[in-house]
């Protein structure tokens, strides 16, 4: 038996000074965002409710240094409601801003402490691959662990979600990139997880063909294009966080955690580093059912010449070049089969710990 929710309102508002009005932001709100979004938009319009950059207390993704100094600055700050307003790492902080009486970070993290919600919260996306703005999943980097580790619990659901293409017009080529690779790839697992229904994989199924039809615009069209399909991919984006919010994210996501955590490759690039040689292994292991039916939504194409397609928008170089050796795969396997249970649990075929040693060679 299978089922599906979708939580969070979703709304769409074609410019922020739309959001702005039509949800009466006000003095007793926190807008949690990024550095680069504060100056270009948020600080012009005067909002009336305090205002903090992530990125002020740490560059990169949620680490748990990061998410603490952010809580202890908040500590003494009164809010209702929490406005999120940037890409993954101010989604997934805004999430653990939202709860109240965190005692140990770690410990909430790894299930010893019940998440307890204490404010509103409103997530706005800024980029076009996370598809966090429908989930209840929060993902922190804990570097003294070597990896990602992720909180999954219904308190950690936005009570709206808020589409604003606005935001996106100005994104770096790169970002839309990796960001909107990110999102494929939530589809692609949801889609192939034994979690996935009728409902998550009518999701998945528009999700990538709207963006595998963007990279073929792109393709076409030249650097400087996306511009023209960004609010197809941010739809893309929000479906494929439908779906995996539903189904769940599998080998591909698991495997790609020790790559951020080690040497801090971006999510979205380390997942797209996985996706081949994972698809590979499937394919091997289990050319027919679910497999051969994601095919199809490829237009039949190999997995190979999808692969080709995303590699002459988006590139990548061998996990080689970060300085990792071929003795440090045994402890990536380890690592993953020691705190990625969750996600294990929804891969379409689950290796062993020498074809997981094996996937990750094919990268090094």
């Amino acid at each position: 038996m299978t089922s599906f929710k979708i939580v969070p309102r979703i709304r769409n508002c074609e410019s922020f000074d739309e959001f702005l009005s039509g949800y009466s932001v006000c003095g007793k709100d926190l807008i949690l965002t990024d550095r680069f979004l504060l100056d270009t938009y948020i600080s012009k319009k005067n909002v009336p409710c305090k205002v903090i950059a992530q990125d002020d207390f740490g560059q990169g993704e949620p680490t748990s240094e990061k998410v603490e100094k952010i809580l202890e600055k908040l500590s003494g700050y009164e809010y209702d409601r929490v406005i999120a307003i940037g890409g993954g790492t101010a989604i997934d902080i805004s999430k653990i801003v939202a709860l109240t009486g965190i005692n140990n970070l770690f410990e909430l993290f790894c299930g010893k402490e019940k998440p307890q919600r204490g404010h509103g919260l409103i997530i706005i996306p800024t980029t076009c691959g996370t598809g966090s703005e429908v989930t209840n999943i929060s993902i922190v980097a804990f570097e003294s662990e070597g990896t990602k580790l992720g909180l999954a619990d219904d308190v950690l659901y936005a009570d709206d979600a808020v589409l604003v293409p606005e935001f996106l017009q100005n994104l770096p080529y790169s970002v839309f990139m990796y960001s909107s690779v990110d999102a494929l790839i939530h589809a692609i697992e949801s889609y192939l997880s034994p979690l996935s229904s009728v409902q998550s994989d009518f999701f998945a199924e528009e999700s990538i063909g709207l963006i595998l039809s963007a990279y073929r615009y792109i393709e076409k069209n030249g650097k400087g294009s996306e511009k023209n399909v960004v609010k197809d991919v941010l739809t893309a984006s929000n479906y494929a966080g439908i779906a995996f919010s539903n189904a769940g994210c599998g080998l591909i996501h698991a495997m790609s955690y020790p790559l951020s955590g080690e040497y801090h490759i971006p999510h979205g690039q380390a997942n797209f580093m996985m996706l081949p040689p994972v698809l590979r292994f499937y394919e091997n292991r289990a050319p027919g059912g679910r497999f051969a039916a994601l095919l199809s939504l490829f237009s039949k194409a190999g997995v190979s010449d999808i692969h080709a397609l995303i590699s002459t928008l988006i590139k990548t170089e061998p996990l080689s070049s970060y300085g990792a050796s071929d003795d440090m795969l045994v402890s990536f396997s380890e690592q993953v089969e020691k705190t990625q249970q969750r996600l294990l649990g929804r891969a379409y075929v689950l290796p062993d710990k020498s074809e997981m040693i094996d996937i990750y060679r094919e990268i090094l």
